[in-house]
């Protein structure tokens, strides 16, 4: 087929499911419900084109399926986007129903990135890790949605077409890529190679019937030889990798823009996120001090990291974590839990041990009760024994991580958005209002009593929240031009009190993760919405009403909307 009937095939589709919704061609339908067919029809083929992406939250239609990256297909997917993003533009926001108004926000900034990663930061061409991500087998050895002969079959499907994929990936990135999308490539395609030796062997060797387990057999040394092809292909470009990375200021707040609903010039940025750092410093010299005053800053931050469990104990430790924060959280009356589910702790896998603790949640759409998993990364057994206890997080590092991911971090707010009503807020995700969120409750659960008073607490608080206000400041200079990685790195350890293997990892993910100022940036706008509208009820002020009107929106509505809809069309600026 040649592109230019393609793409008229993809026009006339396009015509034919967007086009046919549009206020104009339905006269008699409200807009409203004009609105509604045009979403179901973008909503659909956002999964079709991302398949992966929609097994994870429980369409299982998609189960066993990797997307199309084939030039031709990603043609067809940018003018598809194109169209989405035309379309959900005509609509007036001013004229839907409030919710309608927000759906339209949610998916235009979900169009709007998929479009940027596409045409901006051509991720297809450049980042190695857009290639591995959908190959992901996770769920499918972890959770019991369907018999394991099912999933296996997935698995084994996924896994035979995993070497088609990763071999037009060797023909579709560039020759010349920045060396740390080569690091962080590689270090991805070795866990993966692992994790399938390993962990999805294991699992699948429950299934009984020797038909299956030969083919089993197949696609896992399919799946294998294919990520060892792919990791060679890497490696041979190593020697004329390069450093070119950065976004450029305009493409950067482009994409602040386009994602976050976030308006502002570089130079505010940086005042908000210096002024943050500012503070955070002083309160933990203070913390330093009450800590060991005889001590310097960064002696005393290194002491009070000394509270370290065993490595057999950090599992039990986080469960102990899980239920105190939970049963704090409602005692203290911080926010609603609307249901009695719960996050497991488990061990991550090793492919995934890139992250020191993240949470897993159950796809919010699976018809079977699943759990959620709250993964924490164990030291690896080859390490130096320093290195292993040095990985361990401190006890009370990992109560703000715990408050973080689960109570009432990131799970919290995974629950509120189950019980949306709208398909669209409980789907979609903004990077700055969950991860706002999340880094938000660490502070304020501090503020609320629930780390105790002891300056060893506050310092671990304020040793994440710094580590937070450098990746914000490193994300600027990164993609600015003004900060190498080497200078980002000493940034990590001058600022932000981290060891030089953690520093010199934080500068590289933000290489190839320039958003990750979203832990700052929405937590700021969080702060000051409370501010505002604090100021706006007066005595009839409650956090606990505050939080729970906040997360009525959905983890998946930018900031700036949410603060339209709590204080009024002249609620001012979000930061």
């Amino acid at each position: 087929m040649t592109r230019s009937l393609s793409i008229y095939l993809l026009l006339s589709l396009a015509l034919t499911l967007c086009c046919a919704h549009a206020p104009s061609q339905a006269p008699t339908a409200s807009l409203d419900e004009s609105f509604h067919q045009s979403v179901e029809g973008i909503y659909k083929s956002i999964f079709d084109l991302n398949p992966t992406r929609g097994s994870a939250i429980g369409y299982h239609q998609y189960d066993g399926k990797l997307p199309d990256y084939s030039p031709l297909a990603l043609v067809n997917r940018a003018e598809f986007l194109h169209h989405a993003q035309a379309e959900l533009e005509g609509f007036p926001p001013a004229k839907l129903s409030p919710t309608l108004r927000l759906e339209r926000a949610v998916l235009l900034n979900n169009v709007r990135g998929a479009l940027f990663n596409l045409e901006v930061r051509r991720a297809q061409w450049r980042l190695p890790m857009t290639w591995l991500d959908p190959i992901d087998l996770l769920s499918y050895v972890t959770r019991d949605y369907k018999p394991l002969d099912a999933r296996a079959r997935d698995v084994i499907a996924i896994c035979r077409a995993a070497g088609p994929f990763l071999d037009a990936a060797r023909t579709t990135l560039e020759p010349r890529l920045p060396r740390t999308f080569l690091s962080i490539g590689l270090l991805q395609t070795n866990g993966a190679i692992a994790f399938v030796k390993k962990d999805v062997t294991e699992a699948l060797d429950k299934v009984t019937d020797p038909a299956l387990r030969r083919e089993i057999a197949g696609g896992l040394d399919a799946c294998t030889a294919a990520f060892t092809r792919f990791r060679s292909e890497l490696e041979t470009r190593q020697p004329q990798a390069t450093d070119d990375f950065a976004l450029g200021e305009k493409n950067f707040l482009t994409m602040l823009s386009a994602t976050e609903g976030v308006e502002i010039d570089l130079a505010t940025l940086r005042r908000v996120g210096e002024a943050d750092l500012a503070r955070n410093l002083e309160a933990l010299k203070e913390a330093a001090h009450a800590f060991a005053p005889d001590k310097s800053v960064r002696d005393a931050v290194l002491a009070a990291g000394d509270d370290r469990p065993e490595a057999g104990q950090v599992l039990a430790l986080a469960g102990e974590q899980l239920a105190a924060m939970r049963r704090y959280v409602a005692e203290h009356g911080i926010v609603t839990i609307p249901s009695e589910d719960v996050a497991q702790a488990r061990e991550s896998p090793p492919f995934m041990r890139f992250n020191s603790a993240f949470l897993r949640s159950a796809p919010i759409f699976d018809p079977t009760p699943l759990p959620s998993f709250y993964f924490i990364s164990a030291p690896d057994p080859a390490w130096p024994p320093a290195e292993q206890r040095a990985y361990i997080p401190p006890r009370d590092r990992l109560l703000v991580i715990t408050i973080h991911e689960v109570w009432p971090g990131h799970f919290l707010d995974y629950l509120h958005r189950k019980g949306n009503a709208s398909k669209v807020l409980k789907t979609f995700g903004s990077y700055s209002t969950t991860e706002g969120w999340a880094h938000y409750t660490e502070e304020m659960m501090w503020d609320e009593g629930a780390l105790g008073a002891s300056p060893r607490a506050h310092i671990a608080m304020l040793v994440e929240a710094l580590t937070r206000d450098v990746r914000f400041l490193s994300a600027l200079g990164l993609h600015t031009g003004e900060l190498t990685v080497a200078q980002s790195t000493q940034l990590f350890l001058d600022k932000a009190f981290t060891d030089p293997g953690t520093a010199r990892q934080q500068a590289v993910r933000g290489t190839f993760d320039p958003m990750y100022l979203n832990y700052t940036l929405g937590k700021l706008m969080i702060r000051k919405l409370r501010d505002d509208y604090k100021a706006k009820l007066g005595p009839a002020f409650s956090l606990k009403a505050f939080h729970d009107q906040l997360l009525t929106y959905g983890g998946g509505v930018p900031l700036p909307l949410v603060r339209e809809a709590m204080l009024g069309p002249n609620a001012g600026p979000p930061l």
